[in-house]
């Protein structure tokens, strides 16, 4: 099955923007409690084809959570405590996640390209998660590609030389996070800020940033 939007050349493969919630900014130390995975076209919309993934996890490592700001996000008592009244296991987040992506009957040797804001900084903790309790079956590369894969922070790194090298004009701004980077390319957003809003806003980032840095090409 394919999305009739996709284009030929990633077939066997599927684009997906990815967001998260951590119990902290340290893989390995914190963990992953919240994961989104939206499929998208090649337009950058979300797929009406592939079904979307919501995953929301029970804290394993209590002790290791701050309750306060994070590089992810803010992590309220009442936030913490929804994870953990509503939050599923990690084997049964694990056979969620095997499920959907069996849903997705991708062509072999088919993997998902990851579209995120950081990915860099993303990807440990998912891969984290794939491995809980050794689970020899999941590895991360059996699902997402280590080499195609398209990251906010590293697009605005390019375009930033890109605009100092053919000495365009564009107010780049602070660029911290993600609301800073949508007001600075005026990038129609909604709201309310979760995992599933902001999946659709940095694929309307991605897609106005690729815009950009395609004119200034021109």
């Amino acid at each position: 099955m394919a999305d009739h939007k996709t284009p030929f050349f990633l077939k066997k493969d599927l684009t997906c923007v990815i967001d998260i919630e951590t119990s902290g900014p340290r893989p390995y130390y914190h963990e992953l409690l919240e994961l989104k995975i939206l499929p998208i076209t090649a337009e950058f919309e979300a797929s009406k084809v592939f079904p979307p993934l919501h995953l929301c996890l029970k804290p394993v490592r209590v002790e290791n959570i701050p309750l306060t700001h994070t590089k992810y996000g803010y992590l309220t008592r009442e936030k913490f405590k929804n994870f953990l009244t509503f939050g599923v296991s990690r084997t049964e987040g694990i056979d969620l996640f095997d499920n959907w992506y069996s849903s997705l009957n991708l062509c072999a040797p088919g993997r998902i390209i990851p579209y995120a804001l950081d990915w860099i900084k993303m990807a440990p903790f998912i891969e984290e998660f794939l491995a809980w309790e050794n689970n020899e079956n999941t590895f991360m590369s059996n699902y997402f590609h280590k080499r195609h894969s398209l990251d906010v922070f590293n697009t605005i790194l390019f375009f930033k030389l890109l605009i100092w090298f053919n000495g365009v004009h564009y107010d780049i701004g602070k660029c911290g996070n993600l609301n800073n980077l949508l007001t600075t390319f005026s990038v129609d957003s909604i709201n309310p800020i979760n995992t599933y809003a902001n999946c659709i806003n940095i694929a309307r980032l991605l897609k106005k940033l690729l815009k950009e840095t395609n004119r200034c090409q021109t």
